[in-house]
């Protein structure tokens, strides 16, 4: 996940339409067109900004579903009887959708007075920020006391308050300790948290040979190089040395999104293809204000497991990436870096 990150969390409040403390109740993963998306009910319990609900539904890109799974790193992945800190904005199937996906959404988590925390939820480990056009520095997002931060951004959307993060964040006796987990390899990080993991069947009795990604024809309206970019980006993988993966950039095809807003209905397979999606023409991110907020989305489509180095692993399919409107306001080179990441989930890093 790429995004441009808003200068702090009271300009993130300020944006976006809805900011509620909520419980998960659940989920549901289904195919809307050839990509997977996970709707989650939530139990609005104190409400910051935004329309009087007792219940929101909010959808992210990625899921599970039979035996396909998508994965989209830096989307969130709600857990059922978790209490979140959500920004949302709205989407045109009347649900909501984080506003810069996981980047500034927090979780609640017990101190160790006993006393309730907000802290980061653990995918916003997979959001790359790029730099700001006008050259603010983002404050860090930390872990705050929920009381405290609550009331904080109630003053700070009604104009009552300056945002200040030092006077709400927790204590450092307050944070709670974090347990060992086992690293993967130096300068490496799994798709998923844990195992099987997905990757590219490269190494294996059988593997792909050359997999080309493909450029919806209608290009990037906010960005006229959008293909060389994409095509820069691909390059940047191939010239990773001693790779084993076999890349190509396979040129602009026609290509339509096809977008329902029924979660019940199939309307594309989306395992096998390999195709960049330009404009988000199903509106699932929340537009950029001035260039801020989520830049694109890419994932891996994986299934059927094999085996390599002593270990099985979920063998991914097909890649896709999804950019945001308005995206072409990073510029070059940095659209074509957005590209680089955003293709790197497709190929399991």
């Amino acid at each position: 996940m790429s995004i441009v990150p808003p200068e702090n969390l009271g300009v993130l409040a300020q944006q976006a339409p809805l900011v509620a403390l909520a419980r998960a109740e659940g989920e549901q993963s289904w195919l809307r067109g050839p990509l997977l998306f996970t709707r989650v009910p939530f139990r609005v319990l104190e409400l910051v900004k935004g329309p009087k609900l007792d219940e929101v539904v909010v959808e992210v890109p990625g899921g599970a579903l039979a035996d396909k799974s998508f994965v989209v790193p830096g989307a969130p992945r709600f857990r059922r009887g978790q209490v979140y800190l959500l920004f949302l904005s709205p989407t045109p199937r009347g649900t909501w959708t984080p506003t810069v996906m996981s980047y500034g959404l927090l979780e609640r988590v017990l101190g160790r007075d006993g006393s309730h925390l907000l802290q980061p939820i653990p995918e916003a480990e997979g959001v790359e920020t790029f730099p700001r056009p006008d050259g603010v520095l983002p404050e860090k997002v930390e872990t705050y006391g929920e009381l405290k931060l609550l009331a904080h951004l109630k003053g700070v959307v009604a104009g009552q308050e300056r945002w200040q993060g030092r006077a709400v964040r927790a204590e450092r006796d307050q944070l709670p300790f974090k347990g060992w987990a086992t690293a993967p390899p130096s300068a490496c990080a799994y798709l998923t948290s844990s195992p099987p993991y997905p990757r590219w069947p490269y190494n294996t009795a059988n593997p792909p040979g050359t997999v080309s990604i493909f450029a919806q024809s209608t290009g990037d309206p906010s960005y006229p190089n959008a293909f060389s970019a994409l095509a820069g980006a691909v390059s940047m993988w191939m010239g990773v040395p001693n790779t084993s993966l076999s890349l190509a950039y396979g040129g602009p095809i026609s290509y339509t999104l096809t977008c329902t807003p029924d979660p019940n209905k199939v309307d594309v397979p989306g395992f096998g293809e390999n195709v960049v999606v330009f404009n988000d023409p199903c509106s699932d991110l929340a537009d950029l204000s001035g260039c801020s907020g989520v830049l694109g989305y890419g994932g891996a489509w994986y299934g059927t497991p094999h085996a390599f180095d002593g270990m099985s692993w979920f063998t991914i399919g097909s890649w896709f990436v999804v950019v945001n409107n308005g995206a072409g306001c990073l510029g070059a080179p940095r659209y074509q870096q957005m590209l680089a990441h955003e293709l790197g989930h497709g190929l399991g890093f």
